[in-house]
This record gives C-alpha cells, structure tokens and sequence, in this order.
C-alpha cells in the first residue's frame, strides 16, 4: 500500500512538471540553478546525518523533487516530504529555505538509535513555477529533535518534532504554511532506553 502511494504521488509530481513544462513555463527544475546540488551523503553519524538530510531538503523542496532527498530519511518521512512538496505544487508554489544557522545542542545515542536536538534559524519564501515570482521572505528560530535510525549501515532521519521559537511576518499569513511543522507529527520523539 505504500509503495502504491508513492508510485501515485511520484506520478502526480511528474504529471505537474510536465503540465508546467509543456505550458512553456519555468518549471522547478529550472528555478533551482541557483541552489546547488549537494555533493555528498555523509551518514557516518548522527549529526552528520542531520546535517545531510537538511543540505538534500533544502535542494528537494526548491527542485521539487523529494526523490533526490530520500537517501537520508525513511520511507515514512519521505512520504511526508513528497506529500508537502505535492501540496505546495498544487498551491502553485515551491518552498525556497536558507539556513542562517544551524547548532547542535544535545546528542543521545544508543546504538542504532539517537536523538539530535538542535536550534535552528531559516528563512523561507515560496517561488511560483508559474511566474517564477518569490513571496515575501519569513523567518523563523526553532528547536528541533530529530530521531535518527540506522538502515544499511547508514544514519538517516526517521522523525522530526520542531518547536517554533520566533517567527517574522508573513508566517501568519494564511497562505503560509510552517514547513517544519508540516514535517513534524507533533508527538514527542521516543526516548533513548538506557
């Protein structure tokens, strides 16, 4: 049943680009040229992991394409990922993010499972593939825990759970949407067994 889903939302997001394409206009793949591909798929740990998970993001949220990101997530958290690029899609916008800054406050490993808490400055804006305009740019501080797997030998990001520290307009604007809280299920990260 999964799969089916990922197959249909694939599908969909192909559909998209190429209805864009074909309409003469500027598709994502197009307006992403000015954020460059990230190179590696460092996962050696959990912070490494982490920070490679947010690199590939930022690319597939500009690019809209969550295919290129799923290397560093689960399954689960990249059917949440091609779902809010899909929504922005339909909504005649992609999600344009830098991040400002970005520290790690606490890591708690157990084998092969660890939580990273981080805080987290970004600012966002949407781009439409249609006009190839950006919306007003909005910022926003969060506290973030991510729970962090191993698969294959490798750390990758099973779950996010953002906390909103400080935000600037337009993110009460009810065109926004929190892309992390999107992400975040909103329930607490499991907790590390000692």
């Amino acid at each position: 049943m999964r799969n089916l889903r990922r197959a249909v939302l694939t599908l969909f997001l192909l559909l998209v680009s190429l209805a864009l394409l074909a309409c003469g206009q500027n598709g994502p793949r197009e307006m992403a040229a000015e954020i460059p591909m990230p190179t590696e798929m460092r996962q050696a740990t959990p912070e490494e992991a982490v920070e490679t998970y947010l690199e590939w993001l930022t690319f597939a949220y500009r690019y809209a394409d969550s295919e290129v990101a799923t290397p560093t997530m689960t399954a689960d958290m990249a059917q949440r990922v091609s779902y809010y690029i899909t929504m922005n899609l339909s909504a005649d916008r992609v999600l344009n993010q830098r991040l400002d800054s970005f520290e790690i406050v606490e890591v708690e490993n157990q084998n092969e499972i660890a939580l990273v808490k981080t805080k987290e400055a970004w600012t966002f804006n949407y781009l439409s593939p249609q006009t190839g305009e950006f919306g007003d740019d909005f910022e926003v501080t969060y506290s973030v825990r991510y729970t962090v797997i191993v698969i294959n030998g490798m750390w990758r990001v099973q779950n996010v759970a953002a906390e909103r520290l400080s935000t600037t307009e337009p993110l009460n604007n009810t065109d926004a949407q929190d892309p992390d809280e999107a992400l975040s299920d909103g329930a607490d990260a499991p907790a590390i067994q000692e």
